[in-house]
């Protein structure tokens, strides 16, 4: 190459070197559509994403569509997908199991012998015959259940009845407490002629609620005490 058409060839260089500067700029701005898996994700925790990924690019930043519980198709600057990317990456991990007991007891008179429970059930049963003196419970059934976020099981009752126990739970890991959410008990089969009872709370594990009280076919309260194990 000669001198002269190497001097040409550096003066186009430096020519072409600031527009491609500007196209990178341009580029910055441009919005991305991409899909995304994750194996343990679900419609909710997509959602947490796209709202903190999502916090600083308002416009033009969000989750378009769901391919399915584990899947979805995401759209924004190529800064919020790094950001997303990041959080993926957090959140996609194999969720906890929690075992939850649950112990029915059943109204039998003040002449009772003590009921043989599980300490954290004891005290909870105590402070519950506390508040109700003179009337004493006895151990119906009892049942324990490992699950991630929903459990449904079955329970013996008085007089030959049966309960099925059905409900759902949220919880985060590395987090103590959980968030129990239509805990539902019937008698025999699931309708809503035969709930007997329904509720929400929260609890930590390790401890035990009576999450709540009804009466059996014959008219004897039973209370139901739910443990979360630790």
């Amino acid at each position: 190459m000669t001198l002269n058409r190497w001097i040409a060839f550096a003066a186009l260089a430096a020519a072409l070197a600031p527009a491609a500067a500007r196209a990178e700029g341009p580029d910055a701005q441009r919005v991305i559509l991409r899909t995304y898996s994750g194996q343990y994700m679900t419609r909710p925790g997509w959602t947490e994403l796209e709202s903190a990924a999502c916090a600083a690019e308002t416009e033009q930043c969000r989750v378009e569509s769901f391919l399915s519980d584990s899947s979805v198709r995401f759209s924004g600057l190529a800064t919020a997908h790094e950001r997303f990317a990041a959080l993926l990456k957090d959140a996609n991990v194999a969720p906890r199991s929690f075992v939850f007991r649950i112990q029915v007891m059943v109204e039998d008179g003040q002449d009772a012998p003590p009921a043989k429970l599980p300490a954290a059930a004891a005290r909870a049963l105590r402070d519950l015959e506390e508040l109700l003196p003179g009337r004493k419970f006895v151990p119906l059934d009892a049942a324990q259940v490992r699950s991630v976020n929903r459990a449904d099981l079955r329970l013996s009752g008085a007089e030959g009845e049966g309960y099925l126990v059905r409900f759902n739970f949220r919880g985060k890991n590395g987090d103590d407490k959980l968030y129990v959410e239509e805990f539902e008990i019937y008698r025999g089969v699931i309708s809503a002629e035969r709930r007997i009872l329904a509720t929400s709370f929260s609890i930590s594990l390790g401890e035990t609620l009576v999450v709540g009280t009804s009466k059996t076919a014959s008219g004897k309260a039973f209370v139901v005490l739910l443990t979360a194990l630790p």
